[in-house]
């Protein structure tokens, strides 16, 4: 099973907890892979929706064991007053199950997420994902089910502990191209609904991404578009 490139920002959208709190590009549900030993990806993309811009950089390693192991900073501008916020994320990725033959993997992600600024906050978060190919590997199917420890200030009347969930279906368009589908959420936040593209500039090395999303049921309320850059090198090299 390839890993899906990028793979991780799933967690800070369920983490941060709305469409303008990127997500996966072009996925917001993780994939049940990891990086190969000795290599690393550097993730960067940009996110807008009617109220806010956010800018991140993500870069992550396998240093040689069965872990990937990541890090990530942002900036989020209110496009109202004008307020920023600073944005961190660390993040460790193993598997519990490598793919098999019979063409389905899963995966353990554990992560801090860290908000300072007009709307600070910090959380833990635990995710489970399961990938399963379909159609050998032209299509998967990735599901993921996970918990999110909020520990700065909570919604009114809502858990510090909360349940997440993705569910997406990526298919091959070619060699070099690939469209996803899919919907995700987390307790008492509402469910969201998400398109995407990816393009590989050179396969294996460098693609291209963009996802359109909406929340579910509320057409144009908190729609958002997001563009992605994904390098990846072997220490090796």
């Amino acid at each position: 099973m390839k890993k899906n490139v990028p793979a991780w920002r799933s967690t800070l959208l369920l983490m941060l907890c709305a469409p303008a709190a990127q997500a996966g590009r072009p996925m917001a549900a993780d994939d049940a892979a990891i990086l190969d030993p000795r290599q690393c990806q550097l993730e960067t993309w940009a996110q807008h929706n009617k109220t806010q811009n956010e800018y991140w950089t993500a870069p992550a390693c396998n240093f040689g064991g069965g872990w990937e192991l990541g890090a990530g900073a942002g900036r989020a501008r209110s496009l109202a007053g004008g307020g920023r916020d600073t944005l961190s994320l660390l993040q460790a990725k193993t598997l519990l199950r490598a793919p098999q033959e019979d063409g389905w993997g899963l995966g353990l992600v554990l992560a801090g997420q860290w908000r300072t600024g007009a709307n600070s906050n910090r959380d833990l978060s635990l995710n489970l994902p399961l990938s399963v190919e379909l159609a050998g590997d032209r299509a998967m199917l990735h599901a993921n089910v996970g918990w999110l420890r909020l520990r700065g200030q909570p919604e009114p009347a809502s858990p510090r502990l909360q349940r997440s969930w993705a569910l997406g279906l990526e298919l091959a368009a070619g060699e070099r191209a690939a469209f996803t589908a899919e919907a995700y959420g987390r307790q008492r936040t509402g469910s969201y609904m998400q398109l995407g593209a990816r393009y590989s500039l050179i396969p294996g090395r460098a693609d291209i991404d963009i996802a359109y999303g909406d929340r579910a049921g509320r057409r144009g309320a908190e729609r958002y578009l997001a563009v992605g850059l994904t390098l990846v090198a072997s220490l090796a090299d």
